[in-house]
């Protein structure tokens, strides 16, 4: 039986269209029964395989908004049965190192060498020091993709799929439950996309890395012709006081996730792919927008099936919304989910316009800095980029902070500083070898070679690769923390910072962000019988001397 909710008053027949195939325009019709609930009912059951749409008072014809299956263009929904629930096999670290990027970007570079470019099935080949192997040996814990399901504005089909143009992020969503086409070796084989996603998540969960995936939940692509659109004449988006489309996420429209048939549809949405795919975590985009009970209840069905859950998000929408007050959360609650915290992101590198931050010598942003290397958050997601705005060393490059030289310099501190965060971080595809994207900023639309990740920069950069990868297993495996473990200010002053961490060991980290170096006098601070230093050699294990150098924009690590 085919059974779908159409609260629209207007709306009086409903035909259920089942197509003779994903193209061509035969298909057999059967009437659908209105009942007092507002749904509407066809006892002609669905065979797996078939490509059915619904025909609105012989005007609207819409795919299915809970279908986990499309055509290869999104046109028909296709019946899908799905498998039992897998078993489990990846086991969070205490400490996250996310790792932020885009499905098509990780391996549409030919020089990558991938036998699958821009594909689910990229993640699962077994390639020496480059893609999934990358990934390990740098020590990243989770990779967060960017949407990997349904959105309109790139196409799958195949004959278009590597274009350097047909190309976005994909933060314009039709079908929620639907993987993109596009990331399958078979676009026109949905049942293949999902089989080859599962064995991405499978590999990567054998090498100790969970996934995360990036939601849309707070408005569709299409506004007035969308599916969720015409089946509740609008009742499904908010409104503003004056009764037109609210648009809070700046592209149209703001959907409403505490209409009790939105928040089911969304909330059963993230069990399927916990139950189905394994999913080990959520990024919301523009949480802001979702409504407190939405986000709460979302918390508690996900912890049921994963205790493990990790849910994050933006605390921010794009544009005023039209959300009414009471359901509306603050960043100073604690639901349960980590926000990007953007303050800690200024405090380092500047805003988005260049103002501010310790690299560029404004040091009266040292005292935020250090509340995220001393003390431990359980709500604070610590990152220096992300996939908008400029990738960090476009950033440096772009405000003028010296020559390629000196920046690379800062870039290195910038880095020490997020993996010294005493929290979760994030870190963007690249950023491990000084990635640019030639000055642009928001390139949600492309080109594909700007946004690729391109696989021989890794041996140009090797030695910022290093470095960086130094810096995580240093905080994966003697970076002291914990509830248990104590921060101390010691000094904070003209670009100089000092800090003790206290636990069952003691811990002290010296930042000097001027473009000049200066002597440090240990013994000053008690400092006695160091034997570890980290600096832009990586670790090794010296003598303390009565003075100790630190060459500008550096840090040192001693460990007594």
């Amino acid at each position: 039986m085919n059974k779908l909710f159409c609260p629209a008053i207007g709306i009086t027949s409903m035909d259920l269209l089942i197509y003779h195939g994903s193209e061509g325009n035969t298909y057999s019709r059967f009437p659908m029964k209105k009942e007092k609930e507002g749904f509407f009912i066809s006892p002609n059951p669905l065979k797996p395989g078939d490509y059915y749409t619904f025909l609105l008072d012989d005007r609207y014809e819409i795919t299915d908004p809970q279908c986990t299956e499309t055509d290869v263009y999104g046109i028909r929904s296709r019946y899908a049965q799905e498998s039992e629930p897998r078993k489990r096999i990846f086991e969070p670290s205490d400490d996250l190192v996310i790792y932020e990027v885009h499905v098509k970007d990780f391996s549409i570079d030919p020089e990558g060498g991938f036998q699958y470019p821009g594909t689910f099935a990229a993640f699962s080949e077994n390639l020496d020091n480059i893609g999934r192997s990358h990934i390990k040996d740098l020590g990243i814990t989770m990779v967060h993709l960017l949407p990997p399901t349904d959105f309109v504005t790139m196409t799958g089909d195949p004959l278009a799929y590597l274009e350097e143009d047909n190309y976005n992020w994909g933060y314009d969503p039709e079908h929620f439950r639907v993987l993109h086409p596009g990331y399958g070796t078979s676009p026109e084989n949905p049942k293949k996309t999902k089989c080859e996603c599962k064995k991405m998540i499978d590999s990567l969960h054998k090498d100790g890395i969970g996934v995360i995936f990036d939601i849309v939940f707070n408005h569709t692509y299409r506004t007035k012709d969308s599916n969720l659109y015409l089946l509740s004449q609008g009742n499904y988006y908010r409104k503003t006081k004056k009764g037109e489309i609210a648009n809070g996420s700046g592209v149209g429209n703001e959907l409403a996730t505490e209409h009790p048939h939105i928040q089911k549809l969304l909330l059963d949405t993230l069990e399927y792919w916990v139950r189905e795919f394994q999913v080990d975590g959520f990024r919301f985009d523009l949480m802001a927008l979702l409504d407190r009970e939405f986000l709460i209840e979302a918390k508690k069905r996900l912890e049921k099936i994963n205790p493990n859950i990790f849910l994050y998000g933006e605390p921010w929408s794009a544009l005023p919304d039209s959300m009414p007050e009471h359901l509306r959360w603050s960043p100073k609650e604690d639901l349960g989910f980590y926000i990007y915290d953007d303050v800690f992101r200024d405090a380092v590198r500047g805003n988005n316009f260049g103002f501010g931050g310790f690299l560029g010598g404004d040091f009266q942003e040292g005292d935020k800095i250090l509340q995220a290397l001393l003390y431990p958050s359980k709500k604070h997601l610590y990152y220096l980029n992300c996939h908008d705005d400029y990738i960090l060393w476009d950033q440096l490059k772009k405000f003028g902070l010296g020559n390629d030289e000196l920046l690379s310099r800062k870039y290195k501190l910038g880095m020490s500083l997020l993996a010294l965060a005493r929290g979760p971080i994030l870190m963007a595809g690249g950023n491990e070898w000084q990635k640019g994207k030639g000055g642009l900023k928001n390139t949600y639309q492309g080109p594909a070679s700007v946004n690729a990740l391109h696989w021989s920069e890794k041996w140009h950069h090797y030695g910022t690769y290093q470095y960086i990868k130094d810096l995580l297993k240093f905080r994966k495996e003697k970076l002291l923390r914990g509830k248990e473990v104590e921060g101390k200010v010691l000094e904070n002053k003209d670009g100089f910072l000092l800090y003790g961490l206290y636990g069952e060991k003691t811990m002290y980290v010296a930042i000097n962000g001027r473009n000049e170096d200066i002597i440090f006098q240990p013994e000053k601070y008690g400092i006695k019988d160091v034997y570890r230093v980290f600096s832009e050699e990586g670790e090794s294990k010296v003598p303390c001397f009565s003075e100790e150098k630190i060459e500008n924009n550096s840090i040192l690590i001693f460990e007594t």
